[in-house]
């Protein structure tokens, strides 16, 4: 629920940037062109509905609107200014590119520009503003996310140590442990609830509503990662692993580093959401067309 709620934050915000830029944008052209007529009206505000719908759907065509909680400011302003920028592109050439306020191409680029700038600026602030009261949330602890660790000996006891060190980092709230051997778990329920076995993980899950699985396993143990994944598969949650056995899944996922503890964070979900939508549309003409 928690996550809907953000995710809507997220949408109504850039909804609300872009439609305001468009509005202060439709005042900063006609200064720009030195136009007079027509001020405020129903038609502009309509427009701007349509734009902020558009930018919407542009954003969640580069995929957003996921992994709202492992945004960093500085990478977020970045992916911003080149998909703003492109955004723009597409707007100059579908609206402005037959504008007949426009009478000489310096124009042109004045109002690309000034658009450009309006649209990202807006978006930014709005967009950081929510990044950092997402981040507020996690460092005050008002904002936490359901973690399981599988894996009872060493590793899994230091790497729940590190996570509780870094909670107002990373938010992650440890319920319990998994074991992987049933001979194993001593040390760890002394920290830590014992859940049941890693056979049992997806009653574990639904029970726990885990959001967060972490994978802690001994050397020993290596050869029961593909069967813990195996039985991760489809589950709309978060995973990852302690570094030092991400080499083994290496080629067959994508990793991210996961800020604040040493974790690496497995992406099994290979292809982005704009390649996607690109492979289904292309399928859908070939079975037109053939």
């Amino acid at each position: 629920m928690k996550k809907k709620y953000h995710i809507f934050s997220y949408v109504t915000l850039d909804f609300l940037a872009a439609a305001i830029a468009w509005l202060f944008f439709f005042f900063l052209r006609k200064y720009i062109l030195e136009e007079s007529g027509r001020q405020f009206s129903m038609l502009l505000i309509r427009n701007a509905f349509v734009i902020g719908t558009y930018w919407v759907v542009f954003y969640a065509f580069f995929g957003f609107y996921r992994d709202i909680y492992q945004k960093s400011r500085v990478k977020e302003v970045m992916l911003l200014l080149t998909t703003t920028f492109l955004g723009c592109v597409l707007v100059f050439f579908i609206l402005f590119l037959d504008d007949a306020g426009v009478n000489r191409y310096t124009a042109y680029y004045k109002t690309f520009i000034s658009y450009f700038l309006t649209q990202f600026i807006l978006t930014t602030l709005f967009r950081v503003a929510l990044i950092s009261r997402i981040k507020n949330l996690i460092k005050n602890k008002k904002l936490s996310f359901k973690g399981i660790i599988i894996g009872s000996d060493k590793r899994a006891k230091d790497i729940l140590l590190e996570i509780q060190k870094n909670a107002s980092v990373i938010g992650i709230d440890v319920v319990g442990f998994v074991r992987v051997h049933q001979e194993n778990g001593k040390e760890m329920e002394q920290e830590v609830k014992f859940l049941g076995n890693y056979t049992s993980l997806s009653s574990i899950i639904s029970e726990n509503k885990v959001e967060h699985v972490i994978i802690a396993v001994e050397p020993n143990e290596h050869d029961k990662i593909s069967e813990i994944l195996g039985l991760l598969t489809g589950k709309k949650i978060r995973i990852s692993i302690i570094p030092d056995v991400y080499h083994l899944l290496l080629g067959s996922v994508k990793i991210h580093q996961v800020f604040g503890v040493p974790l690496i964070e497995i992406n099994q979900d290979l292809i982005p959401l704009w390649q996607k939508i690109v492979k289904r549309g292309w399928i859908l003409w070939l079975r037109l067309w053939y």
